[in-house]
């Protein structure tokens, strides 16, 4: 019985730095390979802030931006999130 099976990878990296105390901006870079083709299926870019105003409390700001070649598509998404610790 024969199986066409492919194989896809994920590349990524994230490098942060901080700006001020308590402030860190950040960037990652993320690609997925199309087991179908010599380009890549997807590619993400991730910007973020994280804010630590305070000790317990942590406040996350992401955007992502996706772009989908395969079906040339791009979406952008914004995240804010709260965390706070007991």
């Amino acid at each position: 019985v024969g199986s066409d099976v492919r194989t896809s990878y994920v590349f990524m990296h994230e490098t942060s730095v901080e700006v001020v105390r308590g402030v860190w901006l950040k960037i990652s870079p993320q690609v997925r390979t199309d087991p179908t083709g010599p380009h890549p299926a997807l590619t993400r870019m991730v910007y973020g802030a994280s804010l630590l105003p305070r000790t317990h409390v942590n406040v996350d700001l992401s955007y992502y931006r996706d772009r989908n070649r395969r079906f040339d598509v791009t979406t952008s998404t914004l995240l804010a999130q709260l965390h706070l610790y007991l």
